[in-house]
């Protein structure tokens, strides 16, 4: 088997790890590659000795690689390694592999490149490098007869537009960065409740940046940990700091969540500790692909017992939700979708761990809906109201787990 590193020194953000680090920094030291293929030239020619020279020089450099590579990393799981060569070299590239078939087991072919090579945008994107480009739908604006105001795209999307002015355009506190996503929602709640707690630390699994957690890093850097690409282990520390009295807030996809059960489980749960997990992008996430949608975050968490779960409907809930959350003696996990986050007038946001009713009607029919559901039971009601169905149908936009709480045990309103 031939395996290829390509290193770029990205996962989707800047790798990290000591690993990374000595991938980077010492093996691909091009002086010293450049160094120690002079020198074997330059002995290899040294007339009657140069073999007999060649092999001590060899011996010498690879007792040195030892203590300075990562090459014992790989050969110590019986992998052998070569390189580093230029990913960019066709030519070489093609050289390399050409002669890691002929070894008869596993070897590694580490390869340097950069990503978004040749391109200048995204080169200058020091965050994603144009990881991933999203299309940008129209803008419209429009103020819904349910208190809801849509503002900034024409699938809802969502500022408070009495947040909107001249200090976030001047690149004010992040504090008051304006929402337009769940994401943004969770930045500026996380901000505001970690200048109140100094025990707020923030971690995440080589994703600040979609996390919503970059702003978070600048103004907090001693109190920001990304682990890498390493759910269990983002969790599992977690659980180490909540137990040393910290109030951890782990942030990843809903999707890679799946990877850190076992954690959330018996790190977390078992011992009952208070540690908060976000998880954006939970449900269909469109574009971003189906190895993204965050379809199973629900089901496990509530198989977690003592586990609690939010499940925000619009941008304030989110910061309500985080703020109990961080309040509670126990594990809690807040899921939001990708898509923009609806602006509920005052007071239409609920509290507690309640669901709350937004529409009251005979009793006839009941709709029950969580998280951005909230928004399509909304709709179902208006066109069972308009068909006659029923005059007004009860909905719920938040509900407590168990979800059998919120059951209804007859044909009434429900909160």
């Amino acid at each position: 088997m031939v395996i290829v590193l390509n290193d770029n020194g990205r996962s989707y953000a800047p790798t990290v790890s000591r690993l990374s680090l000595s991938l980077t920094h010492l093996r691909l030291n091009p002086a010293y590659v450049h160094a120690r293929q002079r020198i074997r030239h330059l002995i290899r020619e040294l007339p009657g000795v140069g073999d007999l020279a060649y092999s001590g020089v060899h011996g010498l450099t690879s007792a040195l690689r030892e203590v300075v590579t990562p090459h014992t990393f790989f050969e110590a799981l019986g992998i052998r390694y070569a390189g580093p060569i230029d990913g960019h070299d066709i030519a070489g590239v093609e050289l390399a592999l050409g002669n890691a078939t002929e070894w008869p087991g596993p070897i590694v072919v580490h390869v340097l490149t950069q990503k978004g090579r040749g391109y200048a945008p995204a080169e200058e994107d020091e965050i994603q490098r144009l990881h991933d480009v999203k299309v940008r739908p129209a803008t419209s604006d429009r103020v819904d007869g349910d208190g809801i105001v849509r503002v900034g795209t024409a699938a809802g999307g969502t500022v408070d537009p009495s947040e909107v002015g001249d200090e976030q355009r001047a690149g004010g506190d992040a504090a008051v960065l304006p929402v337009t996503t769940f994401t943004d929602a969770f930045t500026r709640s996380l901000l505001r409740q970690a200048e109140e707690d100094p025990r707020i630390v923030a971690i995440t699994a080589a994703m600040p940046g979609p996390t919503g957690l970059l702003p978070f890093e600048a103004r907090f850097p001693e109190r920001f940990v990304d682990v890498g690409i390493a759910e269990q282990h983002a969790v599992t520390a977690a659980a180490g700091m909540a137990m040393a009295g910290m109030r951890p807030v782990v942030a990843v996809y809903s999707t890679f969540f799946c990877r850190a059960f076992d954690q959330a489980n018996l790190d977390v749960g078992l011992h009952g500790l208070p540690v908060v997990i976000v998880l954006d992008r939970a449900g269909i996430t469109g574009d971003d692909g189906p190895s993204h949608h965050g379809l199973l975050d629900m089901a496990l968490a509530l198989s977690i017992p003592g586990m609690r779960v939010f499940a925000p409907s619009s941008a304030p809930e989110v910061e309500v939700m985080l703020a109990q959350a961080l309040t509670l003696d126990g594990p809690s996990i807040i899921r939001f979708p990708k898509t923009p986050a609806p602006w509920v007038a005052d007071g239409a946001v609920g509290s507690g761990m309640d669901a709350r009713r937004t529409r009251t009607g005979d009793g006839s029919v009941c709709i029950l809906a969580v998280g951005k559901m909230l928004m399509a039971a909304e709709s179902a009601a208006q066109e069972l109201e308009a068909e006659g169905s029923t005059r007004r149908s009860g909905t719920s936009e938040w509900c407590p787990t168990p979800i059998p709480r919120c059951w209804p045990t007859q044909p009434v309103t429900v909160w």
